[in-house]
């Protein structure tokens, strides 16, 4: 599944194609639907893909919900900005212990893959679904969860530094 505002059009087109030509798959985007999510909702009918779905916005709230029905986030974005971005869909795969989804390359990506959290894949590349399934196959569950908790820990950590600091530096100021 993916969540959030949907965009990157040429990427998502990509991944689209992959999975609709395979069966073992479903792909379902929640979230707002501006041009790029009409241009893919367009190729999604105008092909009779029968297994990739569109569910509109929702409320942040609601991510608990079909985040209970996901088994992977597709957490694969590709422009110079957000290959070098940590979007807010790496922490609530560590929230909900789902394996994501990234491109490879990008610092998500590499997060997940340094973690154990996931997977990074470029799907320009041949064999992208079946690496896919053959990872998402091979997770030890209750390894796969005490890494989302040891990156879980890792990001508190850090952001316990940074109050520390911004005290530090607020302080300092007086």
């Amino acid at each position: 599944a993916f969540w959030g505002i949907i965009r990157h059009e040429k990427i998502n087109m990509e991944i689209i194609r992959k999975i609709s030509a395979d069966e073992r798959f479903e792909l379902h985007y929640y979230g707002r639907e501006q041009q790029i999510a009409f241009n893919l909702k367009s190729y999604v009918k105008n092909n009779r893909v029968k297994n990739v779905f569109f569910h509109g916005e929702y409320r942040n709230e609601e991510r608990y919900k079909f985040a209970r029905k996901t088994d992977i986030i597709h957490n694969i974005y590709h422009d110079k900005n957000t290959m070098l971005a940590m979007g807010n869909k790496y922490y609530d795969g560590l929230l909900f212990y789902l394996p994501q989804l990234c491109m490879e390359g990008s610092y998500m990506g590499e997060s997940c893959q340094k973690h154990d959290v996931g997977i990074s894949l470029n799907p320009y590349k041949e064999g992208f679904t079946d690496r896919i399934y053959e990872y998402y196959k091979g997770i030890d569950t209750a390894l796969f969860k005490s890494k989302c908790d040891e990156a879980l820990s890792g990001v508190m950590e850090e952001y316990y530094e940074g109050e520390k600091m911004l005290d530090k530096c607020l302080s300092f100021e007086k």
